[in-house]
Parts: C-alpha cells; sequence; structure tokens
C-alpha cells in the first residue's frame, strides 16, 4: 500500500495553504453532507491502498475531528458541572 500525502499538519503545509488548492473544500463549505459522503469514500479508499488522483480533504478532515472531540469534551464537562450541581440524574 503506497500512502497517500501527508496531513498537512505532518508535512509543513498550512491548514490554509492546502484549503486554498484543494479540489473539494468549497464543497465543505456549501455541501457539508456531500463532503462527508466524498471523504468517506476518499478515506475507505486510502485504507484499501487504492491508486487515487484526488486526495481526501486532510485539512477539513482534521478540523472535522477536531470539532468532534472538542464537542463531547464540551458534553462530558457540561454533565459534570450539572451533576456535581444535582440537576443531572
Amino acid at each position: 500500500m503506497t500512502p497517500g500525502p501527508a496531513p498537512p499538519s505532518l508535512d509543513g503545509k498550512s491548514n490554509y495553504q492546502e484549503r486554498e488548492r484543494h479540489p473539494v473544500s468549497g464543497l465543505y463549505e456549501t455541501d457539508n453532507p456531500a463532503w462527508s459522503e466524498r471523504q468517506r469514500d476518499l478515506l475507505r479508499r486510502v485504507a484499501a491502498g487504492e491508486a487515487m488522483k484526488e486526495t481526501p480533504d486532510w485539512p477539513n478532515i482534521i478540523e472535522k475531528i477536531e470539532g468532534v472531540g472538542r464537542e463531547q469534551l464540551h458534553t462530558v464537562r457540561t454533565a459534570s458541572i450539572a451533576e456535581r450541581r444535582g440537576r443531572y440524574p
């Protein structure tokens, strides 16, 4: 399996520079469900070792994963505070 290009955080490129040249970054801003499906398909192809001309939108994938992590952490913290105050079962 030949790995695709390294995510920008690993190869020194800024996320801004990578977004400017990535063909599906605009889809991320305008049609997030379609972008998500496209990235899912691309990531599966990368995992299978397929040679591809189009690469996953690494900067936005990284941003999305970080955002999910932040949301989950916020949910846990909020529930913990509410529980301590006796507002959460």
